[in-house]
């Protein structure tokens, strides 16, 4: 038994983890130069029966490496409720599942993971983190680095003492040798914004034939990157769509349908073919898995049925609940979704709403009002007040 134990500690210590040579530009894995090729899988999104084959998938286009976002909204839907890891959420099964797949792992540990979360994060990074301190590379685990909130940069917000919080509570747990680092559009207001010393600022990057824009992007990320490595962590084949507008991206729809189809599309193919063209590159793609077989079904006809508050309205009265005050979403353990309130009015005046996160519709008698929308820029002035018509009437607003 003492002979097994010492074997295993000698193992370990031969990992001697995951970190960035500043001397010449590039990061070291077990002291040894190394470049990483990731995919980014959401595990969430994929019933836990099916990681096997993404994984497998991922692989075969000779990638050594997946980033993986942890969505605090969907672990942890109660506020201070003991976060889920089970199922479809099982985070450390499928990091593991990936390791045995040969791939290492990029977490992306929030909490913004590019949705509007503004609260506490210390108590689930005061759960989440231990769990993941075994999974780092230097303790035998596939975990690289862990990046700290997402776009934090194009808010506008800028608070360095909250980016320097977040850090120190990861190096707590996952050690003060962490490879932290933020991802940011590469301009340098934003790279400035999102990082703070310590953290390895990389940047997003979309499909362009100039190269000269690639290097471009590049030195305003190198200008902060304090001798760090050039890294492009989001590649993007579109821009981010507002709800209502057109989408036009002529190259996403063949590569968005086989992946929601688990498919490998054409383009992956291409890129493996690339993969497989770099001199050197010692993960070689494996056999491309065959694709998944389906039934065809016919076209499944969507009728309108009802508006969304009268349909609220058709629920019984003795399922609401009455407060002089309104409750919020914390209050009624509501993790998302949207919150209805109704009251009647007999006065003239105006509407207050104080503190309102993230949309507000408000409707009078029925009829829309006003829609307004939380500006993450002017937080301190978010008080919202549409003039109401006069006379006795219904006033209804639906917060999100």
């Amino acid at each position: 038994m003492t002979s097994l134990v010492l074997l295993i500690i000698s193992a370990i210590a031969l990992l001697s983890g995951f970190k960035i040579d500043t001397t010449n530009h590039q990061f070291l894995l077990d002291d040894q130069p190394f470049r990483y090729l990731a995919g980014e899988i959401h595990y969430f999104r994929i019933p836990a029966t099916k990681w096997e084959d993404r994984l497998k998938r991922v692989r075969s286009m000779g990638l050594n490496a997946i980033t993986v976002p942890v969505p605090w909204n969907l672990h942890q839907i109660e506020y201070e409720s003991i976060p889920d890891f089970t199922g479809n959420l099982d985070l450390f099964k499928f990091i593991q599942m990936a390791q045995d797949n040969g791939l290492y792992t990029l977490i992306r540990l929030g909490p913004y993971i590019a949705d509007e979360f503004i609260a506490e994060v210390s108590q689930w990074w005061n759960y989440l983190l231990p769990k993941l301190t075994p999974l780092m590379r230097k303790n035998g685990g596939p975990i690289l680095m862990a990046q700290i909130e997402h776009y934090y940069g194009s808010t506008g917000i800028c608070d360095q003492d909250y980016l320097l919080q977040l850090a120190n509570l990861a190096k707590k747990y996952l050690g003060n040798d962490v490879v932290l680092y933020s991802v940011d559009m590469p301009m340098m207001p934003f790279l400035q914004c999102g990082r703070v010393p310590g953290i390895l600022p990389t940047i997003e990057m979309s499909p362009n034939s100039d190269t000269s824009a690639a290097n471009g992007w590049f030195q305003q990320q190198q200008a902060l990157a304090a001798g760090g490595p050039r890294v492009g962590s989001q590649f993007l084949l579109g821009v981010y769509k507002l709800w209502g507008t057109s989408v036009n991206d002529p190259f996403t729809e063949d590569v968005i349908m086989k992946t929601l189809q688990g498919d490998t599309a054409t383009i992956l193919l291409a890129i493996r073919n690339f993969i497989n063209n770099i001199p050197g590159w010692p993960n070689r793609p494996t056999s491309v898995l065959a694709n998944i077989p389906r039934n065809i079904y016919s076209d499944v006809e969507m009728k309108p049925t009802d508006t969304l508050i009268d349909f609220v309205v058709s629920i019984s009265t003795k399922c609401w609940l009455t407060e002089s005050l309104p409750l919020t979403a914390e209050d009624m353990n509501q993790g998302y979704g949207f919150l209805y309130y109704q009251t009647n009015i007999t006065s003239c005046g105006r509407l207050n709403i104080s503190k309102y996160a993230d949309d507000a519709y408000v409707y009078l008698n029925g009829n829309f009002v006003v829609h307004t929308t939380l500006d993450l820029a002017s937080i301190q002035s978010d008080n919202v007040e549409p003039v109401l018509v006069a006379g006795s009437s219904t006033i209804v607003t639906l917060l999100r």
